[in-house]
């Protein structure tokens, strides 16, 4: 029999005799295989009845369009999953990430880690002013996270740690409610106590002083990263690592504390990075005697450890390239930061590098002319 379209439709009555033939065909083999799978009462032989059904519906399709294609659809297993899950979407079913992004006022960001209770990564846009001496408020539990995934007061009670600020609340002192934002435990860490008063302190004493010198001389912005690391304790084979450290408080609610601690300063002007540094430090008390500079690691060694990217929409490969061998400079003879870099350094004439247009200064290293030692 010839099937024929008429007016874009097919005629029905021209296929009525050959499908009726096949649906004969299928209730009989329907009623056979159904009795069968019943009265064994076997499960597997009643789905495997349905598939045959459903082959014989697959029939019958083909049937019905033969005067269009001779072929069924080659459609794969996961092809027809998609298909049936695109009504719905996945993100009405995912987990919530661990971390949470908070700006508490306009010149702060915090990414808080509920997995450790740290904060991933610290923000700060320095603001120079006269700022007074304020009295320090109490610090703070953030009651916007769940109890049982945020850093807690009793964390820290008789720990032997610090609550260490990765914002210095100094850093806000022109403000009230700025200054009292930075005694969140969103943004402390458990810190040793000397490292805390000393050489850390230091260190902000430092930034607060380059951003006021920044803004007076060059009229630029300071930006401040801080954060806390987690470094291999030890090298147990060839290729192999061992992570150690304390963490504070009762199952399953701990407070993991840091190996390290890291900040990255940068001086932007006009959207260009125009001094820069890196910094990381270790959780212990300090060595007697160290200067800033004995701190410094490249820009794209910590990146790699901290898994973040600075700064993204100001720098590029080429620009972190000519920032690690100004590092390099300085690296030469100094402590190594353990297992941060591998104790090769990079190469440059000067402590800085010039734009191909103008001879402009494009970047420079903050510690340039001994501005990281003590005097």
């Amino acid at each position: 029999m010839e099937v024929t379209r008429v007016s874009g439709t097919v005629d029905v009555k021209e296929l009525w005799s050959l499908p009726q033939i096949v649906l004969r065909s299928i209730v009989i083999e329907l009623f056979a295989i159904n009795v069968f799978a019943f009265a064994a009462m076997n499960f597997q032989v009643w789905k495997q009845s349905l598939r045959a059904v459903s082959g014989s519906l697959g029939v019958i399709t083909a049937v019905a369009w033969v005067g269009e294609t001779t072929q069924e659809p080659n459609v794969s297993r996961t092809e027809a999953a998609a298909v049936d899950l695109s009504s719905h979407s996945l993100a009405d079913f995912g987990p919530y990430p661990p971390i949470r992004v908070m700006r508490p006022n306009e010149n702060l960001e915090i990414a808080f880690d509920v997995r450790t209770r740290n904060p991933v990564y610290v923000l700060e846009r320095l603001v120079i002013s006269a700022g007074g001496k304020l009295n320090r408020p109490n610090f703070y539990e953030d009651k916007t996270l769940p109890a049982a995934y945020r850093s807690q007061l009793q964390h820290f009670h008789k720990s032997g740690y610090d609550r260490g600020h990765m914002a210095p609340a100094a850093d806000y002192d022109y403000d009230r409610n700025a200054y009292n934002d930075t005694f969140s435990l969103v943004n402390i860490c458990p810190q040793d106590p000397i490292l805390n008063k000393k050489d850390w302190a230091n260190l902000e004493d430092w930034v607060r002083n380059t951003a006021k010198k920044a803004d007076k001389e060059l009229g630029a912005t300071t930006y401040v990263v801080t954060g806390p690391m987690w470094l291999p304790k030890r090298q147990i084979g060839d290729k192999t690592f061992q992570y150690v450290y304390p963490a504070l408080g009762k199952p399953p609610s701990l407070v993991s504390v840091p190996s390290h601690f890291f900040k990255i300063v940068a001086v932007v002007k006009d959207k260009q990075i125009i001094k820069f540094a890196c910094f990381v430090m270790s959780n212990t008390e300090p060595e007697h005697g160290r200067n800033l500079q004995d701190y410094l690691v490249r820009w794209t060694d910590l990146e790699a450890v901290t898994g973040l990217q600075f700064f993204p929409n100001l720098v590029d490969d080429a620009w972190k390239l000519k920032a690690d061998q100004l590092t390099g400079n300085f690296l030469k003879g100094s402590p190594q930061v353990l297992l941060l870099t591998d104790g090769s350094s990079g190469s440059s004439s000067s402590l800085s590098w010039k734009s191909q247009r103008g001879g402009r200064t494009v970047a420079q290293h903050l510690c340039d002319r001994n501005a990281c030692r003590k005097s």
